[in-house]
């Protein structure tokens, strides 16, 4: 019996999304509290997103948009 290999979906995005973000929200002319808004997250984590680098999880990159390649 031949076994099918698993496939995992990533939960979490690559931290370049936050620098992504980051530099969107500045060519838009938008402050973070705006973006946060405007994107439906809080400020503190956008915030943790562009200062920390930390990917965001996959519902909140599917809510802003992000299309995972890989």
């Amino acid at each position: 019996m031949e076994q099918q290999a698993t496939v995992r979906q990533r939960r979490t995005m690559p931290a370049e999304v936050g620098r992504m973000l980051a530099e969107a929200r500045m060519r838009a002319g938008l402050r973070g509290n705006e973006a946060a808004r405007l994107l439906g997250l809080s400020a503190g984590y956008l915030v943790d997103l562009h200062d920390l680098g930390n990917g965001p999880h996959l519902s909140v990159a599917t809510t802003i948009g992000f299309v995972p390649t890989a």
